[in-house]
């Protein structure tokens, strides 16, 4: 078996299907984030403030993503 195919296995098992919406959103947002501070960090030095802020926010958006995993599936990502 593939380890990728373990992966989709075990990732099925541990999310409900209706939290597939949730990901997705959550990986575009977070990739347009990571994608716009690097283009602003690439194109202009000046600009490394407003990269910052959206790496910031991309990290928030992280944090509470999982924290909504944690409150919808009652499960504990952060204490046992």
């Amino acid at each position: 078996m593939r380890l990728m195919d373990l992966s989709l296995m075990v990732g099925s098992l541990l999310l409900p299907r209706f939290l597939y919406p949730f990901i997705f959103i959550f990986f575009f947002v977070f990739c347009l984030c990571l994608l716009l501070s690097c283009l602003l960090f690439c194109c202009c030095l000046l600009s490394c403030f407003f990269a910052l802020c959206f790496f910031c926010l991309a990290c928030l958006l992280a944090f509470l993503v999982l924290l909504l995993f944690q409150h919808l599936t009652n499960a504990s990502f952060f204490f046992s």
